[in-house]
């Protein structure tokens, strides 16, 4: 299976994204290109979760 990815350019840089899963997968910068921790990645998918959580909510009402 091939791996596609969408890249975003930001402020000073980019991120790119698993294109299938909206996962995030690395950022760049003029420093260097960093992947996502383990404390990230469980970070995101907390804040994911509450999100989608809150938008259930406004759509019960």
């Amino acid at each position: 299976m091939k791996f596609t990815s969408q890249i975003t350019k930001v402020k000073d840089g980019w991120i790119k994204r698993d294109a299938s899963s909206g996962r995030f997968v690395e950022a760049g910068t003029a420093a260097g290109v960093s992947k996502p921790s383990k404390q990230s990645q469980s970070a995101i998918q907390e804040v994911s979760a509450r999100r989608k959580d809150a938008l259930k909510r406004l759509a019960d009402r």
